[in-house]
């Protein structure tokens, strides 16, 4: 018996749209639940394309304010806490990679979440 999963490859352009409307459109797709067949143990075949990643809206004053925070463990006062105006100054990841944690944000966190993680690709 052999399974014929149709992968399909969905593009999304992300000129001019703000980053928390593209994440959560991107992260309904990478769950499958923009499809009739959605069931939540099996994880869908559809693959995302974000163009463009460079021309995204940060509304607000996120650029100024907002931080992300992370933790080191063992340690005291092992809190690190990179700007976005820092993460997108850094000329290999950029945009890439503010847009990926948002869509990562977005996911379930459960053990499917990295293996959806894998079916996007970002290019600015």
């Amino acid at each position: 018996m052999t399974n014929t999963h149709q992968q399909a490859t969905i593009t999304i352009d992300a000129s001019n749209i703000p980053l928390g409307r593209l994440a959560s459109k991107v992260a309904t797709i990478l769950n499958g639940k923009d499809t009739a067949k959605y069931e939540p143990r099996i994880l869908p075949t559809t693959r995302v394309h974000i163009t463009n990643a460079s021309k995204i809206i940060l509304t607000g004053k996120k650029k100024e304010q907002k931080v992300y925070v992370t933790h080191t463990s063992g340690y005291l006062g092992g809190q690190k806490r990179v700007s976005i105006a820092h993460k997108i100054a850094n000329p290999t990841k950029g945009y890439r990679d503010v847009v990926s944690l948002a869509i990562y944000g977005m996911l379930p966190p459960n053990r499917s979440r990295n293996k959806k993680m894998l079916h996007l690709k970002i290019t600015e």
